[in-house]
Formats: structure tokens, C-alpha cells, sequence
């Protein structure tokens, strides 16, 4: 197993949490248009939350999490959590090889031309 393999594992957790609370009752329609939505929503918030400056502060549900897990997020490392786990789910669901995907695409860019500033 190489690194880019905990992708597979990571998506597939996910999307049982996903399945277990209700977000893919009728599996055979697969709705990819909600789900960018969602996507594009929780990187909304991450932006929200740099142009108010709390990034650093605990997120909304930092009481809860401390009470029941011990432990809590500032706004910025949930929202990245949301989307990272939105998009591997999406992943999960278009049954993508991520791994595969990822470790090319992550090639590709180590040789591709610097990005021109202006």
C-alpha cells in the first residue's frame, strides 16, 4: 500500500458516516448537482470565515465537540475537514480511482511549467 491508498480508505469511511446519517437514501439516483452544491457551500464558509477573521477561533460546534469528544476545531480546520470530506465522499460515490487520480495529477503538476505571475 503507498500513500495515496489511505484516499480509498478515507472516501469509503466517509461515505458510510454519509450513508448512516441519511444523506443517500435512494442510492440509484445519485443527485452529483446537491452534492457540488454542498461542496461549493462549505468552501463558502471557509471564506466567510477568513473575511471575519475567526479562522483561528473555535467553530460553532466546538461546545459539542468538547463535551463529547474531547477536543474541538477552530472555524478554519472544520471547514477544510468539510471539504475534504466532501469532496472524497463525491469521490466515493462516482466510484473515482482517487488514488490514481491524485498521484497523476500530483505528477503532472511537479513537471508542468511554473505559472506565469502578473
Amino acid at each position: 500500500m503507498n500513500h495515496y491508498d489511505s484516499l480509498t480508505i478515507l472516501s469509503e469511511e466517509f461515505l458510510r458516516v454519509a450513508d448512516g446519517k441519511g444523506w443517500y437514501p435512494d442510492d440509484s439516483q445519485y443527485n452529483l448537482d446537491r452534492d457540488l452544491m454542498h461542496l461549493h457551500a462549505e468552501v463558502s464558509e471557509l471564506w466567510e470565515a477568513d473575511r471575519v477573521n475567526s479562522l483561528n477561533l473555535p467553530c460553532n460546534k466546538s461546545e459539542f465537540m468538547v463535551k463529547y469528544l474531547k477536543e474541538n476545531l477552530t472555524c478554519g480546520e472544520e471547514e477544510m475537514a468539510d471539504i475534504v470530506i466532501k469532496a472524497l465522499t463525491i469521490a466515493a460515490k462516482l466510484k473515482i480511482d482517487l488514488p490514481r487520480a491524485v498521484r497523476v495529477k500530483n505528477d503532472y503538476n511537479k513537471i508542468r511549467p511554473p505559472k506565469e505571475r502578473k
